[in-house]
């Protein structure tokens, strides 16, 4: 898993989306492949109550945090969601390539 900065739009703009990600690794419970509204219901907090079930559903009798929760490379409304639900600043990222079958060595 990876922390990804958050950018604030303008340099996000500036960037064509680009995201920057350190190459720490971080324990994360649960990881999020996509998140995808219609476009006639986006910005109706439809996917915020999505992860928010997610969060509440996981685990029996647990609530993840959201510190607990990583998602697959962004796109840019992607990063936006992400930002925006977990609060600024830091969100996990986790890249696909870097995992490892049971018979890799």
């Amino acid at each position: 898993m990876r922390k990804v900065p958050s950018v604030p739009e303008a340099l996000n703009e500036n960037l064509n989306g680009a995201i920057f990600c350190e190459e720490e690794a971080v324990p994360v419970v649960c990881g999020i492949r996509a998140i995808w509204v219609t476009q006639a219901n986006r910005r109706k907090h439809i996917a915020t109550q999505l992860l928010d079930a997610l969060r509440k559903s996981f685990c029996m009798g647990f609530v993840l945090e959201h510190s607990q929760l990583a998602f697959s490379q962004p796109t840019s409304a992607g990063k936006a969601l992400a930002s925006n639900y977990i609060g600024g600043g830091y969100f996990l990222v986790y890249k696909t390539n870097n995992l490892k079958g049971p018979d890799s060595i």
